[in-house]
């Protein structure tokens, strides 16, 4: 578990700011459900700074993070939302090792790939290297492109938020303020947009062609990269 994240996320999901967004990072809950989330989430981040003007002095001792990790559970099990959900909050909010069935790295080079094969701006050594069926490519680009977010300016909603809870947490990290919509920007949209996508390309392909388009990342890592990347049959699954 990533200890810093899981005081990330929960400072996060308590703004008034990102509440409507919650669906770009899976939590789909009507209403009254998020209401009551996102008081729980209140609750923690009071629990995290414990009356300190400032995040960066609150106590990061091992007691205090195992004691916010206990009150997601216990927030997540009294809360009455779909098992399926709160199980992707915990995971998200324990950090990508445990979300995803692939490491950030991995993740990031087979996105960086993909990019790349999308925009046509692969070099003539990798193409030759590692050669890709057209049918299969056009599935994997037309997968990278509808995984793609509407882009909307997260740090101006972020640091444009008037109300008084947002006005709070802002104030947490008055060093950087942006904190939060860099948290996002940077990990949580990066992590569901990568399990977007290969939602869309394991929904797109036969087994044999799964098989082909894993050989061709292995190849096409390897030879832009020099990086033997693992991927696992589970991401299949």
């Amino acid at each position: 578990m990533d200890e810093q994240n899981v005081d990330r996320f929960a400072m996060l999901l308590s703004t008034d700011w990102f509440l409507e967004f919650w669906p770009r990072i899976g939590i789909v809950v009507s209403k009254q459900e998020a209401a009551l989330l996102q008081e729980g989430f209140r609750d923690i981040v009071r629990h995290i700074v414990l009356g300190a003007e400032q995040y960066w002095l609150a106590s990061f001792s091992v007691e205090r993070i195992q004691e916010t990790y206990r009150m997601l559970q216990k927030l997540l099990k009294s809360s009455g939302v779909r098992k399926s959900v709160t199980d992707r909050i915990g995971r998200l909010a324990a950090g990508w090792p445990q979300g995803l069935v692939v490491d950030e790295t991995t993740a990031w080079v087979l996105t960086s790939i993909t990019r790349m094969l999308s925009d046509n701006s692969l070099t003539q050594d990798s193409a030759d290297s590692a050669k890709l069926d057209r049918s299969i490519r056009s599935l994997v680009i037309t997968a990278y492109a509808n995984s793609q977010p509407d882009s909307i300016d997260l740090e101006q909603q972020n640091l444009q938020s008037k109300s008084r809870w947002d006005e709070y947490v802002r104030k947490l990290t008055p060093d950087l303020p942006t904190y939060l919509s860099d948290y996002l920007s940077a990990g949580l949209l990066k992590q569901t947009e990568f399990e977007r996508f290969w939602d869309l390309v394991r929904a797109s392909l036969t087994p044999e062609q799964r098989e082909e388009v894993l050989n061709w990342y292995r190849a096409a890592a390897h030879s832009i990269y020099d990086e033997e990347i693992s991927l696992p049959a589970s991401l299949w699954g």
